[in-house]
């Protein structure tokens, strides 16, 4: 009877753990402060979205007409770069239209992917067993990811990846010309995020870690406490708190970052450059 019991229990969790992370399974769950689903993104002079049908909807200046996500079906999550984007299936593989990222055609052959991120010219995608692939630009060694085990959550900036390990350590490639692929020391970080010159983790105290660092971003990150989630966008960073507040560093020509009257928050995200989205 113990061995039965034992058995069960057994696979209670491994049905548990195939919902949670095996991207043919409709219902998979994911922790949005690991694996996040982007149903918004934003590249130059173009807004991407995905609708409750699983459609995608691109506006954006006209001159972009080339970059046309019309037909795509079932989709979960969208990316942006400069000049093309990408769109997640909900049976794990990707679609893709605009330059660069679709280059020899590698993104329609992957598979369980359970989550994309996109830099300037360049994509990623996070597979169910951990690995990462890329294509795209790839002159500063942002794509050379193929080595990567045991990942749990991507970001990109302009022109370096970042990934967050299960072990809570992380690992960047690509430009590091302001330092923003330093990481090899972060440890206890629970969630990362990247800008266009920097790569942002919050440790599983609440604080923030920053590599790399634009003139624009102020020190005042530093004693930022109790955080829960962060974001980047170009030049600023934002972060929501455990009592649903949020607070932002950087700069604010087009008031990206006035948060200062926000509340009652669950969730946000950077949608691209300049700008910032908040869920109530």
């Amino acid at each position: 009877e113990i061995i039965k019991q034992s058995m069960n229990l057994f696979k209670l969790l491994y049905i548990k753990f195939l919902v949670q992370t095996h991207p043919h399974i409709e219902t998979m769950t994911y922790d949005p402060y690991s694996i996040i689903r982007p149903v918004l993104a934003v590249g130059d002079d173009m807004l991407l979205a995905v609708r409750s049908n699983g459609k995608a909807i691109r506006l954006g200046n006209d001159r972009d007409k080339y970059i046309d996500a019309s037909s795509w079906q079932n989709i979960v999550a969208v990316g942006a770069t400069r000049d093309g984007c990408v769109g997640l299936r909900s049976d794990g593989t990707c679609v893709a239209t605009g330059q660069h990222i679709v280059g020899n055609g590698d993104i329609f052959r992957w598979n369980n992917v359970v989550s994309i991120a996109c830099g300037a010219f360049h994509a990623i995608a996070l597979h169910f067993d951990g690995k990462v692939s890329a294509c795209g630009v790839n002159t500063k060694n942002q794509c050379e990811v193929s080595v990567w085990r045991d990942i749990k959550a991507i970001a990109c900036g302009a022109f370096h990846s970042v990934g967050l390990k299960n072990d809570g350590t992380v690992i960047a490639v690509g430009d590091n010309f302001h330092g923003q692929c330093d990481v090899a020391s972060w440890q206890d970080i629970v969630q990362i995020a990247a800008g266009h010159t920097c790569s942002v983790g919050l440790t599983k105290q609440g604080n923030i870690i920053v590599a790399g660092m634009s003139i624009a971003y102020a020190d005042d990150y530093k004693s930022w406490k109790n955080i829960k989630s962060v974001a980047c966008g170009f030049h600023h960073i934002v972060a929501l708190k455990q009592d649903g507040t949020v607070i932002s560093s950087g700069m604010q020509i087009h008031g990206e970052a006035y948060v200062g009257n926000w509340d009652n928050i669950i969730f946000m995200r950077l949608l691209g450059l300049d700008s910032t989205v908040k869920y109530l």
